[in-house]
C-alpha cells in the first residue's frame, strides 16, 4: 500500500491535469465488480466519492480491505 501513496505523492500538477483530462469517471452501482482476480487491467481506478471493498476469492461479504472516501 505504501507504494501506491509513494507513486500519488510524486505526481506533479501536469500529471494531475493530464490524469484529469484523458481519464473518464465511472459510475460504479452497489456491488459491482471493478477488478476480479487473476484477470488483467487495462486501466487505473482512483476512488473520488463513496465506499469500496476488496475482497478474495469470491466472498463478498468477507472484503479484507475497506476504503471509505466522501
Amino acid at each position: 500500500m505504501r507504494r501506491t501513496f509513494y507513486l500519488l505523492g510524486v505526481l506533479d500538477d501536469e500529471d494531475i491535469e493530464w490524469i484529469a483530462s484523458y481519464g473518464r469517471r465511472l459510475g460504479i452501482q452497489k456491488d459491482e465488480v471493478l477488478i476480479r482476480e487473476g484477470v488483467a487491467v487495462d486501466g487505473l481506478f482512483i476512488l473520488l466519492d463513496g465506499n469500496l471493498n476488496v475482497t478474495s476469492g469470491g466472498r463478498p461479504y468477507h472484503p479484507i480491505l475497506r476504503r471509505d472516501r466522501g
